[in-house]
């Protein structure tokens, strides 16, 4: 009977151990927040974790930037604990819509990558503009004996 004790502890232990260990990170908050509508265009780029984060894994693969007309991104990123930071080589284009995303192959510290991808997508703010219009010319679109066009 303690024999038996023993293992049912020992098989108990080890569970919670390997339920631990395995908790995959989880994305807790992003910044830009997903779907802003005014973000910079040089705007720095920021994913927070529940767990601290392995540098290595953080990589132009694992971490994607792309604008929808301005395409991919280069950028330089810094891994604080639970947080990548991610800063633009070059800006966005004014009112651009960008995509960030991230592979499962982001992980943490016990090298345990992220259960799915995750991605989010914010606008940049537009840029200043006039509205100032002049007139040109008329051009008739009207043939004879026709009155509304």
């Amino acid at each position: 009977m303690r024999n038996l004790a023993r293992v049912i502890t020992t098989i108990a232990l080890l569970t919670a151990a390997d339920a631990a260990r395995a908790a995959a990170p989880v994305v807790t908050s992003v910044y830009p927040a997903s779907q802003r509508v005014n973000a910079g265009r040089s705007t720095i780029i920021e994913a927070h974790f529940d767990q601290d984060i392995d540098d290595a894994s953080v990589t132009p693969t694992t971490f994607r930037v792309y604008g929808r007309w301005s395409g991919p991104h280069s950028w330089t990123k810094v891994v604080t604990g639970k947080t990548i930071s991610v800063t633009l080589d070059d800006p966005f284009f004014a009112g651009e819509w960008v995509t960030i995303s991230m592979s499962k192959d982001i992980t943490n510290q016990g090298a345990e990558g992220l259960d799915k991808g995750y991605a989010w997508n914010f606008w940049t703010a537009s840029g200043q503009a006039s509205n100032t219009l002049t007139y040109e010319t008329r051009v008739n679109c009207r043939v004879s004996p026709e009155t509304w066009v």
